[in-house]
């Protein structure tokens, strides 16, 4: 009985790490001829009865295990397709917005702090040394254009937005931009366990003109 109760305490292993379902078959099937191979020689060494009940239940056990760690094999794939297919729009998004825009800049969130950006937008700007870890706010034209920037910031989480606005370089010089703001999906379903990513992504284009906030799609 000791001997069998310790081979149970192995067939839970492929769902507990979630194997892939042929190595988890595999598992399961070795681990059921081992129960069955055990119980045939303690009744031919030591004359232990075995009973067909205890293969029975030694049999059923390993294919619910088996069916749990299939099952388990499935989530962890669906959740893999989907993380592939969120890297690659996200992939795609960069690349459309670096071939419309002059720069890009990426936002910890909501409060417009800098996570990092790419050297055209410090060219733009004039030559600024950083702008890491401060409120993209703060290089807006007046208090007004930052408040604009926090509303487009909340709604860029269901739509991407357009947010014409004026920057101001290191010199005092206004240059009119359009900014295109997009949220991160990927960013609401960070755990406390992982690096905070990127929330929003904005792409800088130089303008002529300004006009009116746009909701895009």
């Amino acid at each position: 009985i000791r001997a069998n109760a310790t081979h149970i305490l192995w067939k839970p292993l492929p769902a507990v790490f979630g194997l892939p379902v042929l190595p988890s078959a595999i598992f399961a099937f070795y681990t059921l001829l081992t129960d069955i191979a055990s119980l045939e020689l303690c009744n031919i060494i030591y004359d232990d009865p075995n009973p067909l009940r205890i293969t029975l239940n030694n049999t059923w056990l390993s294919a619910g295990w088996l069916a749990v760690a299939v099952m388990n094999s499935g989530r962890l794939r669906k959740i893999y397709d989907a993380q592939q297919a969120l890297a690659a729009e996200k992939a795609l998004l960069e690349s459309i917005i670096t071939m419309m825009c002059d720069a890009m800049v990426w936002l910890s969130g909501e409060d417009g702090r800098v996570l990092r950006t790419d050297q055209r937008f410090q060219m733009i700007l004039g030559g600024r040394n950083t702008v890491i870890g401060k409120d993209v706010g703060t290089l807006l034209n007046g208090h007004r254009e930052q408040e604009r920037l926090r509303d487009s910031l909340k709604r860029a989480k269901s739509a991407p937005v357009l947010l014409p606005t004026t920057l101001l370089t290191e010199q005092g010089i206004a240059i009119p931009v359009d900014l295109f703001v997009v949220g991160n999906r990927e960013a609401t379903s960070q755990t406390a366990c992982q690096e905070p990513g990127p929330a929003f992504l904005i792409g800088v284009r130089v303008a002529s003109r300004q006009g009116g906030t746009e909701t895009l799609g």
